[in-house]
């Protein structure tokens, strides 16, 4: 995956150097400093902590508000107990020791921070 950072830093330091060229400068220059983040590849980490979902910005759930989490065929399920629902595709196929040891982990977790 290309990186543009050091381009977004020159053109940020050319409109800098322009006359009432600073607005456009920032917005270069805020860009570059986010671009490598933005363009991270979407992840989810489940711990007993808690989940954290790797996008921008990072977002950290507790236990206490997952009602059901879940791999099955291949997808990963989060269900919320706002009625929300994240379900994603897992890249790589998952053995069925690691389906059962994930989903029960899960649930004794859940079972754990409801009580």
């Amino acid at each position: 995956m290309p990186y543009y950072r050091l381009g977004l830093l020159f053109a940020s330091w050319g409109w800098f150097l322009q006359p009432n060229g600073l607005i456009i400068a920032g917005i270069f220059l805020i860009a570059a400093l986010f671009e490598r983040q933005v363009k991270f590849p979407y992840e989810i980490a489940v711990d007993p902590a808690g989940i954290v979902i790797n996008t921008f910005p990072k977002k950290h759930i507790h236990w206490a508000a997952i009602q059901n989490l879940m791999i099955k065929d291949d997808y990963i399920t989060i269900d919320f107990k706002n009625n929300s629902l994240i379900q994603k595709q897992i890249n790589e196929p998952v053995s069925e020791a690691t389906t059962l040891e994930f989903n029960s982990f899960c649930k004794e977790q859940i079972q754990a921070n409801t009580q």
